[in-house]
């Protein structure tokens, strides 16, 4: 039977129906139904809970944070065994970033910086990745290169909560780093000892 996949809208979201290159994700959405999955625009506002025939809650780069029963739903669906993927956007508050920290994964204020291996010959915001722990997405990525435009950094506990498992799916080379200090563009970009190494 065909999938249903939604997506969260109402906090600026890319929006899955437009195909505006700097608003719109309408290739993905595309690339979705042409791998038989059905994909809805979902808003949670006066909502008791995630459909239950959602097969995974996708979260687009939020630009405004999301309310307070907005994220108790969301946390009641993974409860449920209900799977999210979120692309939280650097320097913004999803209001997701807390309730990430309590199952296991850190969200960084920082965007990553990779001098090494980036997109063109300037752009160290956007690295270039091709080092993939081994997992069945991964599996057949070794000699793939994936752009990640403007990311933050995610970093798994030592020790996550029972029941809950995380796999680091792409890495920066060692020479990347989350920079933390985005406020002043005029200083020369370089590792300092509050960002987070790669």
């Amino acid at each position: 039977s065909q999938k249903t996949v939604y997506f969260l809208q109402d906090h600026k979201e890319l929006d899955p129906q437009s195909y505006d290159r700097s608003q719109g994700i309408s290739n993905l959405k595309e690339s979705m139904e042409n791998d038989n999955y059905k994909v809805e625009k979902l808003s949670l506002l006066g909502k008791d809970k995630i459909p239950p025939n959602a097969s995974v809650l996708i979260i687009t780069g939020p630009e405004v944070a999301l309310l307070s029963q907005e994220r108790q739903l969301i946390e009641a669906y993974i409860h449920q065994g209900g799977k999210i993927l979120a692309l939280l956007k650097p320097q913004m508050n999803s209001g997701l970033e807390a309730m990430f920290e309590r199952y296991g994964f850190k969200i960084g204020n920082d965007l990553v910086i990779d001098p090494v291996s980036h997109l063109g010959n300037d752009d160290v915001f956007t690295p270039a990745v091709n080092n993939y722990p081994y997992h069945e997405i991964t599996k057949d990525m070794r000699s793939v290169f994936t752009i990640f435009p403007q990311v933050r950094s995610v970093q798994l506990d030592a020790k996550l909560p029972e029941g809950v498992t995380g796999t680091r799916l792409a890495l920066t080379t060692p020479f990347g780093w989350g920079e933390t200090s985005l406020s002043d563009t005029t200083k020369p970009i370089k590792m300092e000892s509050d960002d987070l190494k790669g």
